[in-house]
Protein backbone atom coordinates (compact mmCIF):
# COMPACT_ATOMS: atom_id res chain seq x y z
CA UNK A 1 0.00 0.00 0.00
CA UNK A 2 1.30 3.44 -0.92
CA UNK A 3 0.16 6.55 0.86
CA UNK A 4 1.12 10.01 -0.35
CA UNK A 5 0.30 13.15 1.61
CA UNK A 6 0.89 16.69 0.47
CA UNK A 7 2.49 19.19 2.86
CA UNK A 8 0.45 22.02 1.33
CA UNK A 9 -3.03 22.30 -0.07
CA UNK A 10 -2.10 24.26 -3.15
CA UNK A 11 -0.75 22.59 -6.26
CA UNK A 12 0.39 24.12 -9.49
CA UNK A 13 0.49 22.76 -13.01
CA UNK A 14 2.69 23.80 -15.91
CA UNK A 15 3.59 22.17 -19.19
CA UNK A 16 5.75 22.78 -22.19
CA UNK A 17 6.08 21.50 -25.72
CA UNK A 18 8.80 20.87 -28.24
CA UNK A 19 8.61 20.11 -31.96
CA UNK A 20 8.95 16.78 -33.72
CA UNK A 21 11.00 16.55 -36.91
CA UNK A 22 10.56 14.10 -39.78
CA UNK A 23 13.65 14.82 -41.90
CA UNK A 24 13.00 11.86 -44.22
CA UNK A 25 10.59 8.93 -44.52
CA UNK A 26 10.61 6.63 -41.46
CA UNK A 27 12.68 9.12 -39.40
CA UNK A 28 11.04 10.78 -36.39
CA UNK A 29 13.35 12.91 -34.26
CA UNK A 30 13.42 15.62 -31.64
CA UNK A 31 16.17 17.97 -30.51
CA UNK A 32 17.38 16.27 -27.31
CA UNK A 33 18.42 19.64 -25.87
CA UNK A 34 14.74 20.67 -25.95
CA UNK A 35 13.89 18.15 -23.23
CA UNK A 36 16.02 19.83 -20.58
CA UNK A 37 15.26 23.34 -21.87
CA UNK A 38 11.51 22.75 -21.57
CA UNK A 39 11.91 21.10 -18.13
CA UNK A 40 13.72 24.22 -16.92
CA UNK A 41 11.06 26.50 -18.43
CA UNK A 42 8.31 24.54 -16.70
CA UNK A 43 10.13 24.76 -13.35
CA UNK A 44 10.40 28.54 -13.79
CA UNK A 45 6.66 28.70 -14.58
CA UNK A 46 5.86 26.72 -11.45
CA UNK A 47 8.00 28.97 -9.25
CA UNK A 48 6.83 32.26 -10.75
CA UNK A 49 5.21 34.49 -8.16
CA UNK A 50 5.76 32.07 -5.28
CA UNK A 51 8.09 31.80 -2.34
CA UNK A 52 8.68 28.13 -3.03
CA UNK A 53 11.16 26.08 -5.00
CA UNK A 54 10.93 22.87 -6.96
CA UNK A 55 11.95 20.01 -4.67
CA UNK A 56 11.94 17.17 -7.19
CA UNK A 57 11.49 16.57 -10.90
CA UNK A 58 10.43 13.32 -12.49
CA UNK A 59 10.97 12.45 -16.15
CA UNK A 60 8.77 10.10 -18.09
CA UNK A 61 9.28 9.44 -21.76
CA UNK A 62 7.66 7.52 -24.55
CA UNK A 63 9.75 4.45 -24.78
CA UNK A 64 11.74 3.54 -26.69
CA UNK A 65 12.92 7.08 -27.40
CA UNK A 66 16.69 7.00 -27.73
CA UNK A 67 18.90 9.89 -26.61
CA UNK A 68 22.63 9.34 -27.02
CA UNK A 69 25.02 11.35 -24.86
CA UNK A 70 28.78 11.72 -24.95
CA UNK A 71 31.12 11.54 -21.94
CA UNK A 72 30.27 15.19 -21.10
CA UNK A 73 26.55 14.25 -21.09
CA UNK A 74 25.84 16.30 -24.20
CA UNK A 75 23.55 14.94 -26.93
CA UNK A 76 25.51 13.62 -29.91
CA UNK A 77 22.53 13.47 -32.27
CA UNK A 78 18.81 14.20 -32.34
CA UNK A 79 16.66 11.97 -30.14
CA UNK A 80 15.23 9.09 -32.15
CA UNK A 81 11.66 8.94 -30.89
CA UNK A 82 9.45 5.93 -30.47
CA UNK A 83 7.58 6.40 -33.77
CA UNK A 84 10.81 6.18 -35.80
CA UNK A 85 11.00 3.05 -37.97
CA UNK A 86 14.31 3.46 -39.82
CA UNK A 87 15.77 0.30 -38.22
CA UNK A 88 13.57 -2.20 -40.08
CA UNK A 89 16.48 -4.20 -41.49
CA UNK A 90 18.16 -4.38 -38.09
CA UNK A 91 14.90 -5.50 -36.47
CA UNK A 92 14.61 -8.26 -39.07
CA UNK A 93 18.19 -9.27 -38.25
CA UNK A 94 17.37 -9.42 -34.53
CA UNK A 95 14.24 -11.46 -35.24
CA UNK A 96 16.43 -14.19 -36.76
CA UNK A 97 18.31 -14.64 -33.48
CA UNK A 98 16.88 -17.38 -31.27
CA UNK A 99 14.92 -16.40 -28.15
CA UNK A 100 17.46 -17.83 -25.69
CA UNK A 101 20.31 -15.79 -27.17
CA UNK A 102 18.21 -12.60 -27.21
CA UNK A 103 17.21 -13.23 -23.60
CA UNK A 104 20.89 -13.51 -22.71
CA UNK A 105 21.68 -10.23 -24.47
CA UNK A 106 18.87 -8.15 -23.02
CA UNK A 107 18.07 -9.93 -19.75
CA UNK A 108 14.38 -10.00 -20.68
CA UNK A 109 12.10 -10.77 -23.54
CA UNK A 110 11.99 -7.76 -25.81
CA UNK A 111 10.19 -7.19 -29.12
CA UNK A 112 12.29 -6.99 -32.26
CA UNK A 113 10.44 -4.22 -34.10
CA UNK A 114 12.06 -1.28 -35.87
CA UNK A 115 11.02 1.09 -33.08
CA UNK A 116 12.87 -0.83 -30.36
CA UNK A 117 16.08 0.42 -28.80
CA UNK A 118 18.21 -2.62 -29.77
CA UNK A 119 17.25 -2.21 -33.44
CA UNK A 120 17.96 1.54 -33.29
CA UNK A 121 21.35 0.93 -31.69
CA UNK A 122 22.25 -1.56 -34.42
CA UNK A 123 21.12 0.95 -37.04
CA UNK A 124 23.41 3.58 -35.53
CA UNK A 125 26.31 1.14 -35.43
CA UNK A 126 25.75 0.16 -39.06
CA UNK A 127 24.62 3.44 -40.66
CA UNK A 128 26.05 6.24 -38.49
CA UNK A 129 29.37 4.99 -37.10
CA UNK A 130 30.55 8.51 -36.18
CA UNK A 131 27.60 9.05 -33.82
CA UNK A 132 27.94 5.49 -32.55
CA UNK A 133 31.60 6.09 -31.69
CA UNK A 134 30.81 9.29 -29.75
CA UNK A 135 27.90 7.83 -27.77
CA UNK A 136 28.48 6.72 -24.19
CA UNK A 137 25.01 6.81 -22.64
CA UNK A 138 21.60 6.06 -24.07
CA UNK A 139 18.01 6.44 -22.96
CA UNK A 140 15.80 9.53 -22.86
CA UNK A 141 14.82 9.68 -19.18
CA UNK A 142 18.23 8.43 -18.06
CA UNK A 143 19.96 11.09 -20.11
CA UNK A 144 17.83 13.80 -18.55
CA UNK A 145 18.53 12.52 -15.05
CA UNK A 146 22.26 12.41 -15.72
CA UNK A 147 22.32 15.91 -17.17
CA UNK A 148 20.32 17.30 -14.24
CA UNK A 149 22.24 15.69 -11.42
CA UNK A 150 25.38 14.35 -13.14
CA UNK A 151 25.34 11.19 -11.07
CA UNK A 152 23.38 8.01 -10.48
CA UNK A 153 23.20 4.63 -12.09
CA UNK A 154 22.41 4.13 -15.72
CA UNK A 155 20.48 1.24 -17.18
CA UNK A 156 21.01 2.78 -20.62
CA UNK A 157 24.80 2.46 -20.89
CA UNK A 158 25.87 1.90 -24.48
CA UNK A 159 27.91 -1.31 -24.43
CA UNK A 160 30.19 -2.21 -27.30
Amino acid sequence: MLSIRAAVNEFAFASGAYPVSQPRPQYVEQDAADYLRVAREVCRQLMAGTQTSVQAVGFSTQTPTLVLLDEALQPVAPAIVWQDSRAGAQAAELAQVDDVTRLGWFGMEIPTGAATTPAKLLWLRDRDPETWARARWGGAAEGLRRRCVNRGTCHGRVVR
